[in-house]
């Protein structure tokens, strides 16, 4: 339980950095939290888009890439709304700033 708990405290921690804009302290978070919940859709989609928001969009594809990788051997596709923000990436979509 306190491991869920510790979980939702640091993802709350990255949306709201997010929000402030605050990407590099926001990415300090995610990177190890990534690799430590490797099939985690939620915590994957924020170091996606702190990395593009850093300005570092070709590492937030590969974070993409990893993402899809771990699900695909499970058998299991993204969910849509990470498809659709790889495409928003690839566009460059101005939603994203």
């Amino acid at each position: 339980r306190l491991t869920r708990l510790r979980l939702t405290g640091h993802r709350s921690l990255a949306e709201a950095r997010l929000a402030l804009g605050q990407h590099d302290q926001a990415l300090a978070d995610l990177e190890p939290l990534a690799d430590g919940y490797p099939l985690d859709e939620q915590v994957h989609r924020q170091l996606i888009v702190a990395l593009y928001r850093a300005g570092r969009q070709n590492e937030s594809l590969a974070a993409y890439q990893r993402l899809r990788s771990n699900l695909d051997e499970l058998g299991i596709e993204p969910a849509p709304a990470l498809r659709q923000l790889q495409v928003a990436i690839l566009r460059q979509d101005e939603v994203l700033a």
